[in-house]
């Protein structure tokens, strides 16, 4: 279908993050204190009279704590949901922004509930399968991204660390994570709004970097100069023209 809602649900309490089960046909919301597990179920047209022919969205919550007990009392701002994330074997990863970091299996309800505390503030978590070349195990990699700007590479079975990226210089979060397709390479944002992409863990400067975007950008234009790609872009603050080069723009 192009364009067509195929079903929809009201959140009272409002959503600030969404994650996608990679397997099956299910998501997760997030708002501050509370996670929802959606199944979406097809129509069942084909099943004889009286099946429903519309797309539709049950859902029930989970303790973003999936129950397990800390080592200490967390006040109301740092028990907080920061991000979630879905991963292999349907594993949803619960991350608060204290640097609590759970796990359950929604469908294994023998599996016991895991959680570990990263220490520091922490903002997002993803899950990938492997990542810039790292597989550790079935489960594979979640990436989180602190408060301090660096960003820890897990294991998602044992939560073991893979890898760490330091952080940039000056007080400077890390408030984006993402990775390619095949899990190549690992974008992250910072809160002064550069990107920098890691295609080897082990490095401590990254393969890529763009410079933060002037605020404010208006029209654009492409063209080429010396045979190179070329970009004009229009700011308040004048004309920028940007050239691609091995590390970015």
């Amino acid at each position: 279908p192009q364009g067509e809602r195929l079903a929809s649900a009201v959140c009272l309490s409002g959503v600030t993050h969404i994650s996608f089960a990679p397997e099956t046909l299910a998501f997760s919301t997030a708002t501050t204190h509370e996670v929802k597990v959606w199944s979406v179920v097809p129509p069942m047209s084909s099943r004889g009279r009286g099946a429903s022919t519309c797309w539709q969205l049950t859902n029930r919550p989970v303790a973003a704590d999936f129950g397990v007990k800390a080592a200490r009392t967390w006040s109301v701002a740092e028990t907080a949901v920061a991000s979630i994330a879905w991963g292999a074997a349907a594993w949803l990863y619960v991350l608060s922004h204290s640097g609590r970091l759970c796990a359950k299996s929604i469908t294994d309800h023998g599996a016991s509930p895991k959680c570990f505390d990263l220490g520091r503030r922490a903002n997002v978590v993803i899950w990938a399968d492997r990542l810039c070349g790292k597989r550790p195990g079935p489960l594979g990699l979640l990436a989180c991204a602190m408060a301090g700007g660096s960003v820890e590479v897990l294991n998602a079975e044992d939560f073991t660390s893979v890898a760490s990226i330091n952080p940039p210089e000056g007080d400077i979060e890390a408030v984006g994570l993402s990775h390619s397709t095949m899990g190549e390479a690992l974008w992250v944002m910072y809160s002064d709004r550069m990107l920098r992409c890691w295609r080897n863990l082990d490095k401590s400067q990254p393969d890529r970097e763009m410079l933060p975007p002037p605020l404010g950008l208006g029209c654009c234009g492409t063209g080429k100069a010396g045979g190179l790609a070329t970009l004009v872009t229009s700011s308040p603050a004048g004309l920028q023209h940007w050239t691609r080069c091995g590390s970015g723009l």
